[in-house]
């Protein structure tokens, strides 16, 4: 009995050791160490930084555009699309149990529109600091900005309404958030675009980057949006006359793989043809986006390599079958 009662106190004295080590590990500051010495204040202050704070601002819309997310939050429903068999979002398209928070659609576009919302506003708020910019250089980068913020913001508000809104950067973690009225944000889209219209260039050979008919055209929905028709029939008139714009002769041309680039095109959400430039890496999401690239093709197959398996063979020309989604009539998703 002795023996192991000195055993019991030996491992209870062991314990307690062990507990105050590790209290005391916690109470210890952890050394950071930033080896590239990069930082916000300094890499944005010149212009080759600052360009890879414009361009990243360009990324967050490839998650809404060609994914499976963006297409069910914005046609699931509607009497032009339903949901396949395959759908893992049925809330949006059956009103069933349909919160804020209950898809993982809705979570992966809030995340991604306010992280890209703040890249926004931090080069809007510091593009003056911009060292080795012209002062016609500041305004083009800034109008692209003014436009993506614009972009980002009518999709929340479109989504969820009034929700939270701030025109100021933010460098660290905030607990608070406001709700406010859609008049608001619609009133800072429309001073966003204007700044855009009247600083970005007609064209541009960076294919990609959004052009003086591109904020022209999304103010013209924006004028629609608001039941602003008068503006909205003159800005849509503005684009198609005064661009060089116009449709292609035939319409089956317009899915044609090799005709991507054509003269309908007024903005595209484009992808890189090298597909690691794809993978759509953000504070997000570290690790990238589950579909990577342009999927939407996907979504509408059916479950061809099912019905035949000794006939109907998966291939890479035909693409692997989400049956995800179901369109009643021929749709486009556009914004």
């Amino acid at each position: 009995m002795k023996r192991k009662h000195t055993i019991t106190i030996y491992t209870w004295l062991l314990a307690i050791s062990g507990s105050l080590a590790l209290l005391s590990s916690c109470q210890k500051k952890l050394d950071e160490q930033n080896p590239s010495g990069l930082t916000a204040s300094t890499l944005y202050t010149n212009a080759a930084g600052f360009e890879t704070l414009v361009n990243a601002s360009y990324t967050f819309t490839r998650f809404w555009y060609g994914k499976e997310e963006g297409y069910s939050l914005a046609e699931m429903g509607t009497d032009i699309w339903t949901n396949g068999t395959g759908d893992v979002f049925p809330q949006l398209s059956t009103y069933n149990n349909l919160q804020g928070s209950n898809t993982t659609a809705l979570n992966l576009e809030w995340n991604n529109f306010y992280a890209a919302i703040n890249l926004c506003n931090t080069g809007i708020a510091g593009i003056s600091k911009v060292s080795d910019y012209s002062a016609s250089q500041k305004l083009v980068r800034e109008a692209e900005l003014r436009y993506l913020r614009a972009f980002y913001y009518w999709h929340i508000v479109e989504t969820w309404g009034g929700v939270n809104f701030t025109t100021l950067p933010n460098d660290g973690v905030t607990t608070t958030a406001n709700r406010t009225s859609v008049d608001t944000i619609y009133n800072q889209i429309f001073a966003d675009l204007q700044f855009a219209v009247a600083n970005l260039p007609a064209t541009t050979s960076d294919y990609g980057r959004v052009t003086q008919p591109a904020a022209k055209a999304f103010m013209a929905r924006m004028c629609l949006t608001r039941g602003q028709n008068t503006q909205a029939i003159a800005l849509a008139n503005d684009v198609i006359k005064n661009y060089g714009f116009s449709l292609q002769p035939k319409y089956a041309d317009l899915w044609s793989m090799g005709n991507l680039k054509n003269k309908e095109v007024v903005w595209a959400i484009d992808y890189s043809t090298n597909l690691t430039y794809n993978d759509l890496t953000t504070a997000n999401y570290p690790y990238g986006h589950p579909r990577g690239s342009n999927s939407g093709h996907l979504l509408f197959l059916m479950v061809y390599d099912q019905v035949n398996t000794s006939i109907l063979l998966r291939d890479v020309n035909n693409g692997r079958p989400f049956n995800r989604l179901y369109a009643h009539a021929v749709a486009a998703q556009s914004f």
